[in-house]
């Protein structure tokens, strides 16, 4: 019996480390297997206003919806001057850091014709606060990125 609690531990870890690889394949899987092929950095500062870029032959205005803090629930929303893109998922990171899976996806609202995600900043232990805000909108299978940077004070 104390023999077989050992081998039933190594099992259980054993089973929880698959069951973390096959859901990130298939989380990977699902965000789609289109590649970037547009990629744009803004000098526009969302902390200051809405931000205009330019996709898909399309104009975008994104905006943060209050002011963004980490570990702070707050909203993004994107609108489309025309065409819907097929979807829209925003991240966030810091250059050289890995600041884990902040990836959401935005929802779409028909009434009120946005895009929409509430989203969580990740706090770095090291203090850092440049922040960079990847918008990636898919069309046709392909991703169009645009890139807005960003510090909190």
């Amino acid at each position: 019996m104390k023999q077989s609690l050992p081998v039933t531990v190594f099992l259980f870890i054993l089973l929880a480390l698959f069951g973390s690889w096959f859901a990130g394949t298939w989380i990977k899987g699902n965000e789609g297997s289109g590649k970037v092929v547009s990629r744009s950095l803004s000098s526009c500062d969302l902390l200051k206003s809405a931000c205009e870029f330019r996709q898909l032959d399309n104009n975008f205005k994104i905006q943060f919806t209050g002011r963004p803090s980490p570990l702070v629930p707050f909203f993004v929303t994107l609108k489309a001057n025309a065409q819907q893109p097929d979807a829209v998922k925003i991240s966030f990171e810091m250059e050289g850091m890995d600041m884990g899976y902040a990836v959401y996806q935005m929802r779409y609202q028909p009434l009120a014709d946005i895009w929409k995600a509430k989203v969580i900043l990740p706090i770095c232990a090291t203090g850092r606060a440049d922040w960079r805000l990847n918008v990636h909108l898919k069309s046709a299978g392909e991703w169009y990125m645009s890139e807005f940077e960003f510090l909190l004070k």
